[in-house]
């Protein structure tokens, strides 16, 4: 199932706009310029940015320096490390880089200088009954020390990393791009933004930071507390922020030759709306409907509205409701109908209306889904075309049960000879 590309251009095409004017843009960066990629979860971000990968390649004037996937080393407690290890090779650390992450480390000669003094107390002690009152303040004169070698290290390695990133964003603009912060421990996505507001304003250096906002701020109130102002927090790390939409289900997947289009992506939309269905599983429902489509389809058999829309009603009830879907196709949904009428919550309510949509003819899905009892489910399949208007079926000796069988053959779609319409549903749903 792949998105039109057409689609997601115009997304590419805005955005190289901004780069390309990142001198108009630019609100809190001197030299450099960060966009915020904001999209929801679902939205395709992450197939977007392949995307746009493809593109910076392309041109000649780019170049992508890194596509770093932060999720991937949330496990770290220090951002740092993974952070220029995944760079590490372009911009040339070696040996600097032993010490360039020790200097970045939390607490690191605090937790040596307090657990040597912890240790080395108890022992004095044990031993010869002495405090080591007395020698704390050496301890902590070494601690000192180690604090100010730290930093002369640390702001050492900082100029010369950015001397090196000046000269690789001489000749192209460099374009980093960072996904999944958002899924990222709190700690971890904070260090992280840090890192790119500190080391990397430089001209010519671009990071597109792809994140759903929303979960990002609520990332930082965990640490800053629920009171913070996160927009306020986070307007100091973005230049711009450029807002992805979702796709629609039906743009993601080609839909040339479906019958009634319209219609069925009206009532799907309903469909999926009523049920709570994500913008990601509404694509994916939608994109399996096209496949059985396109799949059991041929000129002399083709779907009608009605019956695909029964078929995607089915398929939802699959992903949100499985015990719906099993009670429908085991002849139960009278019982499963007096169960969600009796419960009073708001689901319920929007299952009633879910199955009041008209599904063709004036039936809706309550009226065929009643009439798929376990007799009528136990019927062959009535193929209506191949007997041209002459009503006859094996088994079936009531006009009852005629009636049932070439109404039925309305809203469920024709599959194989002998089959039943239990087993036709089977075949296509499963």
């Amino acid at each position: 199932m792949k998105i039109k590309k057409v689609l997601r251009q115009r997304d590419i095409n805005v955005l190289f706009e901004i780069i390309n004017n990142r001198e108009y843009y630019k609100e809190n960066s001197e030299h450099g310029l960060v966009i915020l990629l904001n999209g929801a979860w679902g939205s395709g971000k992450t197939t977007f940015l392949n995307d746009l990968e493809k593109e910076i390649s392309s041109r000649d004037d780019y170049e992508l320096f890194s596509h770093y996937d932060s999720y991937s080393y949330d496990f770290f407690e220090n951002a740092y490390l993974p952070f220029f290890a995944d760079i590490e090779e372009k911009i040339g650390l070696k040996k600097m880089f032993g010490k360039f992450i020790k200097s970045t480390s939390k607490n690191t000669f605090n937790g040596i200088v307090c657990t040597s003094y912890s240790i080395t107390n108890s022992i004095f002690k044990k031993k010869f009954n002495m405090d080591l009152n007395d020698i704390k303040d050496n301890l902590l004169g070494i601690q000192n020390e180690e604090y100010l070698k730290s930093f002369k290290d640390f702001k050492y390695c900082k100029e010369t990393i950015m001397k090196k990133m000046r000269k690789y964003c001489d000749n192209k603009t460099q374009v980093i791009i960072i996904d999944e912060l958002d899924r990222c421990k709190p700690s971890f996505a904070m260090e992280t933004l840090e890192i790119i507001k500190h080391f990397f304003d430089i001209k010519n250096c671009v990071f597109i930071i792809a994140v759903d906002k929303i979960q990002l701020q609520e990332s930082a109130k965990t640490i800053y507390g629920q009171g913070m102002n996160s927009e306020k927090y986070f307007s100091k790390y973005f230049d711009y922020q450029y807002n992805l939409l979702p796709l629609n289900f039906n743009e993601i997947v080609d839909t040339s030759g479906i019958e009634d289009l319209e219609q069925i992506v009206n009532r799907s939309t309903t469909i999926f709306n009523y049920l709570g269905v994500s913008s990601r599983d509404s694509k994916k429902i939608f994109g399996e409907f096209i496949g059985k489509y396109r799949y059991f389809n041929n000129e002399e058999k083709k779907w009608s509205g009605n019956q695909s829309l029964f078929i995607i009603f089915l398929l939802t009830l699959k992903y949100v409701d499985l015990l719906f879907y099993y009670e429908i196709i085991g002849g139960n949904y009278l019982r499963y109908k007096k169960k969600i009428t009796d419960e009073i919550n708001p689901l319920s309510n929007n299952y009633n209306r879910l199955l009041e949509i008209n599904i063709g003819d004036k039936r809706d899905f309550n009226y065929v889904c009643s009439k798929l009892n376990y007799e009528t489910l136990q019927l062959q399949y009535l193929d209506v075309n191949k007997i041209n208007g002459i009503w006859y079926l094996n088994n079936i000796e009531t006009n009852k049960e005629i009636s049932a069988a070439k109404e039925m053959s309305n809203y469920i779609p024709f599959i194989k000879d002998k089959m039943t319409y239990k087993e036709t549903i089977e075949f296509i749903i499963n």
